[in-house]
């Protein structure tokens, strides 16, 4: 049994000064946990509510921009996305596809995650990287060639297919 008595003061319980004294020591304990776990239990309830919701408005696809946040403040409607949906577009006009929701933000971060992991190793356009520095990150002849013909042939330049 956790040691739960330490945690919550009577107060905080409901339980009026004194409320303990004429009661046996089993049934004084057996009240207070019943009190603990009422009050973790509405805590519980409180933070499920607020996860609902959350799930609901990213659901919808509603932006997490300032209309957005605004918007999760006022709204006290129904969990439903497409009410959310419905709600939010009556307010600010249609989503569209690039607003946000969890298809655009997906998308943007995996683009940035590839972007960062090949950070170095990508060619890029003429100008972007020095060809010396991209021929000395090269690990084998077989890249060093693919670097030489990429930027020959974005520099105008005729190179031979297979060298």
């Amino acid at each position: 049994m956790p040691r739960t008595e330490t945690i919550y003061e009577d107060d905080e319980l409901g339980l009026s000064p004194g409320w303990d004294e004429q009661l046996d020591p089993n049934i004084r304990r057996e009240l207070r946990e019943s009190r603990i776990t009422r009050l973790q239990l509405k805590e519980a309830n409180d933070e499920l509510a607020v996860f609902r919701r959350t799930q609901a408005l990213a659901t919808a696809g509603i932006p997490q921009d300032k209309r957005g946040q605004a918007f999760a403040q006022v709204y006290n409607g129904s969990d439903d996305p497409a009410e959310v949906r419905q709600e939010f577009e009556g307010l600010f006009g249609p989503l569209d596809a690039g607003t946000g929701g969890d298809a655009g933000a997906g998308t943007d971060a995996e683009g940035r995650i590839a972007a960062a992991g090949s950070a170095g190793a990508s060619l890029g356009t003429p100008g972007t990287i020095d060809i010396g520095d991209a021929i000395k990150a090269a690990k084998t002849n077989a890249e060093v060639l693919e670097i030489i013909r990429t930027h020959g042939r974005q520099a105008g330049l005729s190179m031979p297919a297979d060298s």
